[in-house]
């Protein structure tokens, strides 16, 4: 017999090398035929510099700003980029020019100008971040996830929607760059509240759209955990000689057996009260039934406390 397995190794890297091969000859016609497609659409993010972007925002006409802060060295912000000409090419094409959205991309670090006011009045805590300028008002992009269809859902009327964060914005009376104009301490916390309370509720929602079991065993869980602590702390309230709800700060011992001989003896005169008022309806009853004139209305536990 031939041994046929030598010839057939000695094949497969010829094999394997053929496979590369047209796999990436594959590669490079997709790649070639990228650029035809993309140039068909040379709308871009506009690249503002900072005192660019202060002038816009105060502008007489009507335009929403879409802004992007980013740094050049930012990884996530390479990646994003294309993304962002996407959606100024998407914005551009579908809104029509009354209501006209920029779409602007700063370098927040490109000197003092633009570190001040992407510190100052952008708040940037990271990169990228996103913030929308309408009718002179900032407003906040908070949403955990980056994409296309969020972002131009958020330019084109999602800013208003209730708990997004919003700043007024000024003039500097003596620098005469843009300002955020100061709000009172109760508004401050107020928003706070507010934005604390959009991203639970966001999260929450979140959460329960992806593992509804989940949320359902943490839900009963929580609960569970909750009634355990207030049976808990009843038990070591009454062990250690604690007050009982309801009971004043200063109750001593004595005072304690005073509290709860009372409330057996109430317990017991209601019980009392009960047995009483079913032994007089059980005699009037037995009196009908024996031809007795008229009907006497049923006795309430007032009045055999009375005749008492």
């Amino acid at each position: 017999a031939l041994d046929m397995a030598s010839p057939v190794r000695a094949l497969l890297p010829v094999l394997l090398l053929a496979l590369l091969g047209a796999a990436r000859v594959r590669a490079d016609a997709d790649a070639a035929a990228e650029p035809s497609s993309s140039s068909s659409s040379s709308i871009e993010a506009e690249s503002l510099t900072a005192a660019e972007l202060d002038a816009a925002m105060f502008s007489d006409d009507a335009t929403t700003l879409l802004v992007e802060l980013y740094a050049p060295w930012c990884g996530h912000c390479k990646r994003f980029a294309p993304t962002y000409d996407a959606i100024a090419a998407a914005l551009a094409s579908s809104d029509a020019s009354a209501n006209k959205i920029r779409v602007i991309k700063v370098d927040a670090t490109r000197d003092d100008d633009a570190r001040d006011l992407a510190a100052k009045v952008m708040g940037v805590k990271g990169f990228p971040t996103f913030r929308l300028v309408h009718d002179r008002a900032l407003y906040e992009y908070n949403a955990k996830q980056r994409n296309a269809e969020l972002l131009i859902e958020f330019a084109r009327g999602g800013f208003k929607a209730r708990g997004t964060p919003k700043r007024s914005l000024t003039r500097d009376p003596v620098t005469g760059k843009t300002a955020l104009v100061p709000k009172p301490f109760l508004e401050r916390n107020l928003d706070f509240v507010r934005e604390e309370v959009a991203k639970v509720t966001r999260d929450v929602t979140t959460v329960a759209g992806k593992f509804p079991a989940a949320m359902v065993v943490i839900v009963s869980l929580t609960a569970a955990t909750t009634a355990m602590a207030f049976v808990l702390t009843e038990m070591i309230a009454e062990r250690v000689g604690l007050s009982a709800r309801g009971a004043g700060p200063t109750e001593t011992e004595s005072d304690r057996d005073a509290r709860r001989a009372w409330e057996i003896e109430k317990l017991e005169r209601a019980a009392r009260g009960t047995k009483a008022t079913g032994a007089a309806n059980e005699r009037r009853r037995s009196v009908d039934r024996e031809g007795g004139s008229g009907r006497s209305p049923p006795v309430s536990p007032r009045s055999v406390k009375k005749d008492a």
